[in-house]
């Protein structure tokens, strides 16, 4: 795109009337960069706020093209914006999810743990019971041969 020069707006000085003061350097009325301050306005002009007044030259349809062209700027940064903050939300969604999906693991992997330590040891305490049995058994059967 072909850039327009641009040029500062000139300064405007209020002309004197019959009710002004008829000195220039009368201390009620200063001439400053943002305009004419008064008695009434004495802040410091770094407090003021600072527009700029600058005026493109150019075609009259031309300003409407950099308005639209900066509304649809400002949409797209508006439109970056909010996917940037749905994206944001949806990654901590998904290590939320992620993280409840890794402590039911854990629980299960605990529970399927827990229940092979109790099956082994139902099987431990039943060869015990079977061994027993045979004991018992061969003592009953040479006690009944000794009689």
């Amino acid at each position: 795109p072909k850039s327009m020069p641009v040029t500062p707006a000139p300064l405007v000085v209020p002309q004197k009337t019959k009710n002004s003061p008829s000195r220039t350097n009368d201390r009620h009325e200063q001439i400053t960069e943002l305009g004419v301050s008064t008695s009434e306005d004495r802040s410091p002009p770094s407090s003021k706020k600072v527009t700029s007044m600058f005026r493109v030259r150019g075609k009259a349809g031309d300003a409407a093209i950099v308005d639209e062209k900066s509304k649809a700027d400002a949409q797209l940064a508006s439109d970056l914006a909010k996917a940037k903050a749905r994206m944001i939300k949806h990654q901590k969604l998904q290590a939320w999810l992620k993280a409840k999906e890794d402590k039911e693991l854990a629980l299960l992997d605990r529970e399927e743990a827990a229940e092979q330590e109790q099956i082994d040891q139902e099987t431990k305490r039943e060869r015990s019971r079977i061994l027993k049995a045979k004991k018992n058994k061969d003592k009953l059967k040479k006690y009944y041969r000794s009689l």
